[in-house]
């Protein structure tokens, strides 16, 4: 898939995460947007209570920016044993749920949470070799935990004819926005673009909200 950020890697394989994270120390790994940059984008749409979940967290500092801007119902999963155990230990007392977990296969019962984070995951999914199934079972399951009103707010390199496809389908009832952004490149964020793709899936309600800001 050409919107990825390396070609020679499959970053849809447990191992290369493993192997990446393993080598990290202290440092976060952000793709995409630096959690700063990723808050200002999703933060409009949660509220105090909000039940969040971050989609593949590998070792972003998002959840706990959000957790220290007061937002404190906050579940963290990742395929990765090593990610959870290094995201989990670097919470440092902030009450953050961190679970190993495959995107396909959620542990929730439906209608869970208010908001699901995608800062790049579904990027990942979708390089594999089985991709195509994956991300539609990845999608399937993250709409199943939403509850109604609530919303998917997934980052992605991949423009709309690359993604609309699998985010737009009889399976998925939702209503999609796109926004495109400009790239903000910083010393621990991986982006191989200079715009990257905001799409929010709302599950259906009578709550609407607004992508401009």
């Amino acid at each position: 898939m050409d919107t990825n950020p390396s070609k020679e890697l499959d970053h849809s394989k447990k191992a290369y995460w493993d192997d990446r994270f393993s080598k990290m120390k202290n440092t976060a790994d952000e793709w995409l947007l630096s959690a700063e940059d990723a808050y200002e984008l999703v933060h409009p749409f949660f509220r105090p209570e909000s039940e969040i979940l971050d989609l593949g967290c590998g070792l972003s500092a998002l959840a706990r920016l959000l957790f220290d801007k007061g937002f404190h119902n906050l579940t963290c999963i990742d395929f990765s044993h090593t990610a959870v155990t290094k995201a989990a230990n670097r919470a440092e007392g902030r009450t953050v749920e961190h679970s190993v977990m495959d995107t396909t296969h959620l542990y929730y019962p439906s209608e869970t949470f208010d908001v699901v984070i995608d800062k790049g995951t579904l990027d990942s999914v979708l390089c594999g070799s089985d991709s195509f199934v994956r991300a539609s079972a990845t999608l399937q399951e993250v709409y199943r935990v939403l509850k109604p009103n609530g919303f998917f707010i997934s980052i992605s390199q991949a423009p709309p004819e690359q993604r609309m496809n699998h985010l737009s389908t009889v399976h998925l009832p939702w209503e999609v926005r796109h926004k495109e952004v400009k790239a903000q490149p910083g010393p621990d964020v991986v982006v191989r673009s200079t715009k990257l793709h905001v799409y929010l899936c709302t599950r259906p309600g009578p709550r609407s909200e607004s992508l401009d800001s």
